[in-house]
């Protein structure tokens, strides 16, 4: 009978805790979860720091798009094949400034043919956080 309650611990000479292997598991599962959440935060903030000059990529094709598409409905000039770096500086809404020519911003518009029709490509390159990005943008023109 003695055994049986030194194995539930009902005698006063059993200790209890937790053993250090247990403490040890939980501090790295804490430490886990804890790099998980500090990893989402720096994505988080790559994220925030790119939306201003995403909305200023999506303008700047927008505009390209707008451009070409006036020029061939005005006068049929087809655009050519170009790549441009852009030097600009945007006024953020914020009072800052961005200047794009740090950012290795480039367009560069490529054009193809296929039946009667002219495909043009325009895309945005930039560099943010030492990674490469690019968006593009397409138009479709008829011949004329």
């Amino acid at each position: 009978m003695d055994v049986f309650m030194k194995a539930k611990g009902v005698t006063g000479d059993s200790q209890s805790g937790f053993t250090f292997i247990e403490v040890m598991f939980a501090t790295i599962i804490l430490g886990i979860g804890l790099l998980t959440i500090g990893a989402s935060f720096g994505q988080g903030l790559r994220i925030l720091e790119q939306g201003p000059v995403k909305l200023i990529v999506k303008e700047k094709i927008a505009a390209e798009r707008d451009r070409i598409t006036a020029d061939w409905d005005n006068s049929r000039t087809a655009p050519v094949d170009s790549d441009q770096m852009v030097t600009e500086i945007i006024n953020l809404p914020n009072g800052k400034t961005l200047d794009l020519s740090t950012m290795g911003f480039r367009k560069i518009v490529t054009v193809t043919s296929s039946g009667n029709m002219r495909y043009v490509i325009i895309t945005i390159q930039y560099t943010v956080g030492g990674r490469t990005h690019r968006i593009r943008g397409n138009v479709s023109l008829g011949k004329g």
